[in-house]
């Protein structure tokens, strides 16, 4: 009985249980001979392997450019990036409500991330000095550079650059920088901390009352950075004290140091 190449043999009266086709020989002089008779899974795991090793030469190749050749690409990639999502801001009416929900969020995130990068390259510039060179203050030389940046988010980059600085308080700086701590929190808690180490002297014998030792300084400036302490640290760390009331004050006023202290 005559069968087709590759087909499996069998007898005249006994019917076919399966057929098994066999694999044609590659030919020699076909490039996508071996690649063509892959299976699939075979062929994503050759893909992956493809895009693995395209991965690690575009890292190597990125490696050897220079570092100033890298960041303003990045940059205009990210200005390019939001130019493009801008334009398409202009029809979020058409987008549903969970679409548009999320990519206001991705909106903050993004600030965050660019919060750190500008804190990043304005430490660089204030370590170098490079606003004394000009004779003016960061604040200000931030602004020249900077004129869409206001005076007050000015200022609370010098304060975390300024908190950086010490070694108590320099995970504030690294907070901001990694992106997990936005900057208009990490200046809150720069001055915070600027507060609690200018009321301790050398001897930490006197120092403001309810304020940690200078020991305690580090860990209360790592909590107050935390990304878990985002909600209630405000209240707990940085609560000022109760004002004395109306009564307490004129009853204070009308006496002596000395008949204060007297017993009644």
């Amino acid at each position: 009985m005559a069968l087709n190449p590759g087909v499996q043999e069998w007898e005249a009266d006994e019917p076919p249980t399966h057929r098994t086709h066999a694999q044609p020989p590659l030919d020699p002089y076909d490039p996508l001979a071996e690649i063509n008779a892959m299976s699939s899974a075979e062929y994503n795991a050759f893909m992956a392997d493809v895009d693995a090793a395209l991965d690690e030469m575009r890292a190597e190749e990125q490696a050897a450019r220079p570092v100033r050749e890298r960041m303003a690409e990045g940059l205009d990639t990210a200005s390019r990036g939001l130019s493009f999502v801008g334009a398409l801001a202009q029809h979020s009416a058409t987008v549903l409500d969970g679409d548009l929900t999320d990519a206001i969020e991705a909106v903050g995130a993004l600030q965050t991330q660019l919060g750190a990068v500008g804190f990043t390259l304005a430490r660089e510039a204030a370590v170098r000095g490079l606003h004394q060179d000009v004779a003016m203050s960061l604040v200000d030389w931030l602004r020249v550079r900077c004129p869409w940046l206001s005076t007050q988010d000015a200022a609370q980059i010098s304060a975390i650059v300024r908190a950086s600085q010490s070694p108590v308080t320099t995970v504030i700086g690294d907070a901001v920088a990694d992106g997990s701590v936005p900057v208009h929190r990490a200046a809150l808690v720069a001055r915070t901390m600027t507060r609690l180490e200018s009321s301790l002297d050398p001897t930490s014998a006197s120092r403001m009352p309810g304020s940690p030792p200078p020991r305690r300084l580090g860990r209360t400036c790592r909590t107050m950075t935390s990304p878990r302490s985002a909600t209630g640290w405000s209240k707990t760390c940085c609560r000022r004290p109760s004002p004395v009331s109306e009564s307490g004050r004129r009853s204070s006023c009308g006496r002596s140091p000395g008949a204060a202290s007297a017993p009644g």
